[in-house]
Formats: structure tokens, C-alpha cells, sequence
């Protein structure tokens, strides 16, 4: 069965040679926000705009070209944007912290809507969300092609819960609109800042996210289940149609490396034993189906870059399992398009390549015993195509 992608090109136009190299310690690099900026917006939204502190600068006048988001008031390292759902105040440098969260997301509701009308940056977030969720998302992955827009309702949810993954879905948007765009196109350039000012916030937030999902474990109650392995398959397929090229391995390590914490755990089996549910985050199905997706699609798309850089992935243990499990080999199957035995018998393949090399190395390679391993390979798919 023919592989169908789940980004908006074929694989060889998105990942050119595939030869970017895993860096996941760049990610630690980066630019964050302060390692209290959940509990500041909680506390934000808890106040509301009429409790705003005094010295909190009026709205922040649009990104210039000559402005970087980063040079952008209110959107420093300690500030998280104003949304279009929400009256946040830009300055909250001066707010004492509260008991830290694991992410920007246990907060009650990240979709509140205030009575202080909509400023035109608000209206144009949700221009770009509706975009996202009628029209790009249904592009990116072919398994919703067909569906009814409810039927990705789930999306709404994990906006409303997540901010970084709301930033990063508006981001992939804006830049596929300044992809589309003619070069003569006055807004193209307007689409491109666009796009860089919600990379750069969702980055951050994704920092803060792999920082507290370090230091706070088991997670707390209210937190987003999986939201670290969601932001971070989002962002890097964001940066797989950017000029991100090189982030791309980074954020699929950094998600499965989590995503093997959390099963390690049992934070994401469903297991009914009390040691399991004790540290069970509170999730609907709204967002179990996010993560279950978001999985699906990592599996796939980590284990091809794997394969591209001849290592084998940090979780390959993790995804045969998950991968022989038949309710979820046949969610795999509708979610990216083909059987998990494809993606096995490439992991298979890599294992082999990788013992080769190290046989090599040892000057001890035995070729009977390679041929032997290969033709094992090569026994299955046969078996599986038959």
C-alpha cells in the first residue's frame, strides 16, 4: 500500500536530503520564558484586563519590518502575548509567581472571551484559526480530507487549552499563505512576519513546556494531557515547511523522549491500577484523540528521519509495542494511511545497518550472520505483501 504523507508536499519536497542532524540540545539554547510564566497567566486571566497592574504599557503597536517579534513589546521573554480570546495584561514582570505548572495550559480557559471588543491582531488570529481548521489542517492530513469540520472538533479543544499549539497552528498557516502569495503580492511580506512572530511565540512556549515537564513529574491534575508530544510534532512540522530544516529532528526527539516518560509511568495507557491513575491527568476524549494523533504521526514521521540518519529512534522499543496492539495498529492505519508493519520492517532494516557498523568498527562482521538477519527482513515483507 502506497504511504500517503501527512504534510502539504511530498516528503522529498518538505525534508530536501534529509540531511539535517539531531540537535536536540539546541532546543535548550533557545530563547524561553521565565520558568514562572504559567502561573503568571493564570494569574492574568484570573485578574482579568480591569486588574491590569498600573505600569502595564497600552496596546503594543504592530511588528515593522525593522521590529522582530522578540523586539516587539509585550512579547519578551517574561510576557505571553494577548490573544483573541482574552484580555491578558502585556506586562506581568512585576507579578509575584505563583505554584509553578507544568505548562501554559492549566489554566481554566484559554478561549475566554471578553466584553472589551476585539482588537484587529485578535479578529486576525482567528481568521488564521478558522483557515487552520476548515483548510489547512484537512491539506496536511489526508485522513481528514473528507471529514466533516466537526469532526475536528478536538482541534477547538486543544486551542482552547494549549497556547503554543494554537500559536504554532496559527504560524503554519500564515506561512502558507506567504507561501501561496505571488512574489508581487503587496501582503506577502505582512504573511511572512506573520508567520515568524507565531513561530517565535510558540517556540517559546515550547521551551517552557520541555523545562517543566523536567522539573514537574508526575504532571498536575489540570494539565493538557500529552501537550509536550503534541506542540512538539506541531512545531516540527512548521519547521519542515519553513527554513527550519535543522529543528525539525530536535522537536521529534524532544517528543519522544516524553512520550516514553509518560509510558513509562503509565500517564498514558489508561491503566485502572491506583498506582497508574494517580499520576492519570485528568483529559477528555477530546484530548486523548489529540495525542493519540499527534502520536501516530510521530511514530511515522520520526521513525523516516531515523532512517535517513541510520540510528535507530529513541523509542523504537515504545512504537513496536504500540504498533502490535490492534486497536492502535488500526487507528495507525487511518491516521497516516498505511499498515505499522511498514514502518517495523524499516526499523528492522535500520537495526541491521546500525549492527553492521558496529561489527565493522570491531573488525568482526560475519557476513552469514548478516545475510541471515536480512533475509529475516526480507521473509516478512514478503509474508505481509503476499
Amino acid at each position: 500500500m502506497q504511504a500517503t504523507s501527512p504534510l502539504i508536499w511530498d516528503a522529498s519536497e518538505v525534508y530536501p536530503e534529509f540531511n539535517w542532524i539531531p540537535d536536540y540540545e539546541e532546543l535548550l539554547s533557545m530563547p524561553t520564558l521565565c520558568s514562572d510564566s504559567a502561573a503568571l497567566l493564570e494569574k492574568a486571566i484570573a485578574n482579568g484586563p480591569a486588574n491590569a497592574p498600573e505600569n502595564a504599557p497600552a496596546n503594543a503597536p504592530e511588528n515593522g519590518p525593522e521590529n522582530g517579534p522578540e523586539d516587539a513589546p509585550g512579547n519578551g521573554p517574561g510576557d505571553l502575548p494577548e490573544t483573541a480570546f482574552e484580555g491578558a495584561p502585556e506586562n506581568l514582570s512585576n507579578q509575584p509567581p505563583a505554584t509553578p505548572s507544568l505548562s501554559l495550559s492549566s489554566t481554566s480557559s484559554a478561549l475566554q472571551f471578553s466584553s472589551i471588543r476585539v482588537t484587529p491582531s485578535g479578529e486576525r488570529e482567528i481568521e488564521l484559526m478558522m483557515q487552520f481548521l476548515g483548510e489547512d489542517f484537512p491539506k496536511q492530513h489526508l485522513s481528514y480530507q473528507l471529514s466533516a469540520i466537526t469532526d475536528r472538533s478536538w482541534l477547538m479543544c486543544m486551542f482552547k487549552r494549549s497556547p503554543t499549539f494554537l500559536y504554532a497552528s496559527l504560524g503554519l498557516s500564515a506561512y502558507l499563505n506567504f507561501h501561496k502569495a505571488s512574489v508581487h503580492d503587496g501582503k506577502r511580506m505582512e504573511f511572512f512576519r506573520e508567520y515568524d512572530h507565531y513561530r517565535d511565540i510558540a517556540t517559546k512556549g515550547h521551551r517552557a513546556l520541555l523545562e517543566a515537564s523536567r522539573e514537574y513529574f508526575p504532571p498536575p491534575a489540570d494539565a493538557v494531557l500529552g501537550e509536550t508530544v503534541i506542540c512538539s510534532v506541531q512545531l516540527a512540522i512548521l519547521e519542515s515547511l519553513g527554513d527550519g530544516h535543522h529543528r525539525v529532528f530536535s522537536y521529534l526527539e524532544s517528543a519522544s523522549r516524553v512520550l516514553v516518560r509518560y509510558h513509562e509511568n503509565g500517564a498514558l495507557t489508561g491503566a485502572d491500577s491506583r498506582a497508574q491513575t494517580s499520576i492519570l491527568p485528568t483529559a477528555s476524549i477530546m484530548e486523548r484523540k489529540a495525542v493519540e494523533f499527534f502520536t501516530y504521526i510521530l511514530i511515522w514521521v520520526h521513525i523516516l528521519h531515523c532512517s535517513t540518519q541510520q540510528i535507530m529512534p529513541l523509542a523504537a522499543n515504545l512504537y513496536r509495542q504500540l504498533l502490535s496492539i490492534d486497536s492502535l495498529s488500526k487507528s495507525f492505519v487511518q491516521t497516516v494511511g498505511f499498515e505499522g508493519w511498514i514502518v517495523i520492517a524499516l526499523m528492522d532494516a535500520i537495526e541491521i545497518s546500525t549492527w553492521k557498523r558496529e561489527q565493522e568498527a570491531k573488525n568482526r562482521l560475519s557476513i552469514r550472520e548478516l545475510v541471515s538477519k536480512a533475509d529475516a527482513v526480507i521473509s516478512t515483507l514478503s509474508q505481509r505483501l503476499q
